[in-house]
């Protein structure tokens, strides 16, 4: 009876346990570790369950997560698998160094704010580091970002006003600044001003015009010097 007892509280913990390990978004890091070195393979977010590194090593690598503002979001120390336990035949089990490079892949948080990911050598120097501002959505977090614009995140960068100038590159030409980087290749927005091809349209055919003039004109004074010259005879 008590067996029974214990067996259904065992499971029961281990159902709550599964219940609250769900997968949540996360950075699947694929690594290559050669001749002491750190390589990136791939880096891509997708649903996955997160490790809880309770238990850390007390020095070896170290990584950490930079949000945009550059605050440490998330931190942990690794240690790189370069070796493995081969138990020989009737032998205790051995450490052998891994021949070659070796693959390896770590899974850390998701932050919708994160701007790199950095990992530091067991002497602290920086061995890699890694961009994922391309996985950010931190709009709108009520800060203007360097890489957002009033089109793109209008919350956080709001369009100026109407009767102001906004010399922004951002894909729209301001026709009330002169200064405008996206009205560089443009006279005009079509709004009371020229247009590059029809002036030019219009100068090709004056030149055309004088040209053809010119040409009539100097065969005319050939007939009339001809004609001279025939009555005179």
């Amino acid at each position: 009876m008590h067996s029974k007892y214990f067996l259904a509280m065992a499971l029961a913990v281990l159902l709550a346990q599964a219940a609250n390990a769900q997968q949540q978004p996360a950075f699947q890091l694929d690594l290559v570790y050669a001749d002491g070195t750190l390589a990136l393979k791939s880096v891509f977010v997708k649903p996955a369950f997160v490790p809880d590194r309770k238990i850390q090593p007390a020095d070896g690598y170290r990584l950490a997560i930079y949000s945009l503002s550059g605050a440490v979001l998330y931190e942990f120390r690794f240690d790189v698998p370069d070796t493995l336990a081969i138990p020989p035949a009737e032998a205790p089990v051995t450490d052998q160094p891994v021949p070659g490079p070796i693959g390896f892949s770590l899974t850390v948080p998701y932050f919708p704010d994160a701007q790199r990911i950095v990992i530091f050598d067991p002497n602290g120097a920086q061995s890699l580091a890694i961009d994922v501002s391309a996985f950010a959505t931190s709009c709108p977090d009520g800060v203007c970002q360097a890489r957002e614009t009033s089109q793109t995140c209008p919350q956080d960068c709001p369009p100026p006003p109407s009767d102001s100038c906004a010399v922004l590159s951002d894909g729209v030409c301001d026709a009330k600044c002169a200064g405008d980087i996206d009205c560089a290749a443009v006279v005009s927005d079509g709004k009371g001003g020229w247009d590059v091809l029809p002036l030019l349209a219009v100068a090709i055919a004056g030149l055309a015009g004088l040209l053809l003039f010119w040409i009539k004109r100097k065969q005319a004074l050939h007939n009339a010097a001809a004609d001279a010259t025939f009555i005179m005879r």
